[in-house]
C-alpha cells in the first residue's frame, strides 16, 4: 500500500510542478509584456508633452499627470489578464513618494472618464 501512495503523490507532486512551471512562463510573458508596453507610452508620453525622463524627478503634478495618462493601459491590462493588480513603479530618485510607487489593484483605478 505504501508503494502505491508514494507512486501516486509522486505523480501528482510531477503534474503539480509542471502546471506552475507552465502557470509562471505565462505570468513572466505577461510581465515582460506589460513592462514593455507601459514603458513605451512612457516615452511616448514624455516626448508628447516635450519632457525628459529626469523632470520627473521632484515633480509630483508631472508624475501624476503621467500615472493618469498611464491608467488606462493598466486598467485594460487588469481586465483581460488573470491578475489582481499591478505594480507599477518609476524610479525617480529611489523615492517611493508622491505617487511614485505604487500597487494598483483593480478596485482602485479609477472611474473611465
Amino acid at each position: 500500500m505504501d508503494f502505491k501512495v508514494r507512486e501516486m503523490l509522486s505523480a501528482q507532486q510531477k503534474n503539480t510542478l509542471s502546471t506552475m512551471t507552465e502557470q509562471t512562463d505565462i505570468m513572466m510573458a505577461s510581465s515582460i509584456s506589460l513592462s514593455e508596453d507601459i514603458t513605451k507610452e512612457l516615452s511616448q508620453y514624455l516626448t508628447a508633452n516635450g519632457k525628459e525622463f529626469s523632470e520627473l524627478n521632484d515633480n509630483p503634478q508631472l508624475i501624476m499627470d503621467l500615472e493618469a495618462a498611464l491608467y488606462p493601459s493598466l486598467k485594460s491590462a487588469l481586465d483581460v489578464k488573470y491578475c489582481s493588480g499591478v505594480f507599477c513603479s518609476i524610479g525617480c530618485n529611489g523615492k517611493y513618494e508622491d505617487g511614485i510607487c505604487r500597487y494598483i489593484t483593480y478596485g482602485s483605478l479609477p472611474a473611465a472618464v
